[in-house]
């Protein structure tokens, strides 16, 4: 009883340990149409609210959400918007280097273009991609490194 107990105090501290660091992003708009800045709101405000995110600026944001989007224009009047996100991703502290994790384009109104861009920045920032993706680059890394042990001129 007494070890079934330790396995399920153990299985339960999990999601409290892993929810306590929070994942440092920040959201830009990916050029200087109004609509961009729009969806860039959003995707912050969804983003915030969240408990596994952090809305940070700057040097502190392990992943750089951009969300590029142009209004869909026929006879002159705007129908929708089409948008594209694309996500850099820092796994490793200190090291000034980033990756890139896939994005998505989708088209729509703005509500619909928000939620679809928010699911999927979280489908694409889960623990097992982020996982991957920090080990490919890591692998990487090393092996530029092994190949040039005396920098690069």
């Amino acid at each position: 009883m007494k070890s079934l107990f330790l396995t399920v105090a153990a299985l339960v501290a999990v999601p409290v340990f892993a929810q306590s660091h929070a994942i440092g992003v920040q959201v830009v708009p990916g050029n200087s149409d109004p609509v961009s800045q729009e969806i860039a709101d959003r995707l912050s405000g969804k983003i915030g609210s969240s408990a596994r995110y952090s809305l940070v600026s700057g040097a502190s944001a392990v992943i750089l959400l951009s969300a590029d989007c142009l209004p869909n224009i026929v006879n002159e009047r705007q129908i929708g918007i089409v948008c594209q996100s694309s996500l850099d991703f820092w796994p490793i502290d200190g090291v000034p280097l980033s990756t890139n994790l896939a994005g998505f384009i989708v088209e729509g109104d703005e509500s619909y273009v928000a939620e679809r861009l928010f699911d999927s920045f979280v489908k694409n920032t889960s623990d097992e991609k982020l996982a991957a993706a920090r080990k490919l680059f890591k692998e990487s890394l090393n092996v530029a490194i092994a190949m040039f042990p005396h920098g690069v001129n």
